[in-house]
């Protein structure tokens, strides 16, 4: 469950700050790189980083909102996508692997090159709550994808 959780808030930072519009979220089209850290509230327990490449076309660039509706999870759903100059926020509901999670998340491109976000999550798994809290972090790497 904490994978799928972990996997679909990456998702969602990395897709759904692209829902913008084109006119104001201008993205460089290239190798992407996002660090996300997560803290498991009220355990000591949390896990190491995890670093995603992803590659941006020129397409995803100039039309970035259209990548929303490739973050759609086979567990997960995104709602309450709002969108104001360069950020976007969500909320996002996730079911599988025997529990049930809710949760919001913000996003926010400082430029065409970097990006910050945060997810707030509350999961319900084996009849206990959780908070989770994933702080992502993310910058174009070059124009080439091969790297």
């Amino acid at each position: 469950m904490r994978n799928t959780i972990l996997t679909a808030a990456v998702c969602g930072l990395l897709a759904v700050p692209l829902a913008g519009d084109a006119a104001s979220t201008k993205l460089e089209p290239g190798l992407w790189e996002t660090t996300a850290k997560t803290q498991m509230m009220g355990t000591s327990f949390s896990p190491p980083a995890q670093t995603h490449r992803s590659c941006l076309t020129r397409e995803q660039a100039e039309h970035p909102w259209r990548q929303l509706q490739a973050s759609k999870s086979e567990d997960c759903e995104f709602t309450n996508v709002e969108v104001s100059g360069q950020s976007a926020s969500w909320k996002m509901e996730c079911d599988g692997q025997g529990g049930h999670m809710i949760g919001t998340g913000k996003a926010t491109f400082t430029d065409p090159k970097h990006m910050n976000g945060v997810v707030h999550m509350l999961m319900h798994a084996s009849g206990q709550d959780m908070k989770v809290n994933i702080e992502t972090q993310g910058h174009w790497v070059g124009a080439d994808c091969s790297n």
